[in-house]
Order: structure tokens, then sequence, then C-alpha cells
């Protein structure tokens, strides 16, 4: 026979465990929910595109602005911006976005490249 103290411990246990459980299971959900919610209230203020009548501030404004405000070209150094943009073309493709053309792509590139920080 198991003795009475040892029997409460493991009945103090299971509830432990039980709430443990629903705890856990409470809060998956609630952050679950926080990650399927629109971004769109996070969006940073848009930054003012240098030449944005050009071909490339034109591209900047059209494919950045689609998941995020459009970067400045400031935030890297040029030689980052070929492998950024890269990145941004395979976010599009796994989101369902429409890809930017391959000439769109190299003119963007030499924009923001152009406009870079030095």
């Amino acid at each position: 026979m198991i003795p009475m103290r040892l029997m409460t411990k493991s009945r103090l246990s299971r509830k432990k465990m039980f709430s443990l459980k629903v705890f856990l299971v409470v809060l998956m959900c609630a952050w679950l929910i926080a990650c399927g919610q629109s971004s769109t209230e996070s969006k940073p203020a848009a930054v003012k595109i240098v030449d944005p009548a050009s071909a490339g501030g034109k591209l900047l404004k059209k494919y950045c602005s689609d998941c995020h405000a459009p970067p400045a070209a400031t935030v890297h150094v040029a030689k980052e911006w070929p492998n950024v943009i890269y990145r941004m073309q395979e976010r599009r493709r796994m989101k369902g976005y429409v890809l930017m053309a391959g000439d769109d792509v190299d003119v963007l590139v030499e924009y923001m490249q152009q406009h870079a920080q030095r």
C-alpha cells in the first residue's frame, strides 16, 4: 500500500503538471496569434527617396513598399546592396509577390549603390 504522504505529493505534482500544461498551451496560442497579425501597423515611417523620378527611385517605391517602407540607400554600403536585394527578391518569392525582372534588379542595385553609405 502507498503511504498517504507519497500519494498526496503525487497528486500535488499532477495538479502542478496539469496547470503547467494549460499555461503552456495558452502561452503558445497567444504567441501564434501575435505572429499571425499583420505587420502593416509596425511599418517604419518612409524615408525621403533620393531622385524619386529616376528609374531606380520608381522601382524602390514600387517594390520595397510591398512589405516595408522603402529604405534609405545609406543603411548599407554599396557592396552590400546586391546581396540585400537578392534576399528581398527571395522573400518576394516566398510570399507569392510578383518578382522583379532581371533588368529591374540591375537598375535598383545600381541606384542603391549610387546613393549608398560611403
